[in-house]
């Protein structure tokens, strides 16, 4: 969006509206096929909380990836930004809302936790400064 001109900081703070999209797929052949799927295939998988069920590795798997959880979607966030630019790069603040965040078991806890269902926040709050990549 064009930069307002504000008192005290002139044109150097600008705002951004933004979707962002994404998540790590277990063969690069499965970016293709997922790119219109909005929804985790198979959540319910993701509740098994057998720790040999886990462990299970998949025969179709590039990666060698082991479990029942499949990721094989694209999750969406659609966010607002705002940025202050500084002689040493923008100073950047980012509130986002995930449409479809993922569910994943939680089967070792290093906290001594029991194993549980885990799932992804919709908020999301992220700053850094330099300029995105």
């Amino acid at each position: 969006m064009p930069s307002p001109t504000l008192p005290y900081v002139g044109n150097s703070l600008g705002f951004v509206l933004f979707h962002d999209m994404g998540n790590v797929f277990e063969n690069s052949s499965d970016i293709w096929s997922s790119f219109f799927r909005i929804k985790q295939p198979h959540s319910y998988t993701c509740k098994d909380l057998n720790l040999e069920d886990q462990e299970q590795p998949h025969e179709h798997s590039s990666t060698g990836g082991a479990g029942t959880c499949s990721f094989n979607y694209f999750s969406h966030a659609v966010g607002l930004g705002a940025r202050y630019h500084t002689p040493v790069g923008p100073i950047r603040l980012d509130f986002s809302y995930n449409l479809n965040p993922p569910i994943y078991p939680i089967i070792v806890d290093y906290s001594g936790g029991p194993a549980r269902v885990g799932q992804a926040g919709h908020f999301n709050f992220f700053f850094s400064i330099g300029q995105a990549f």
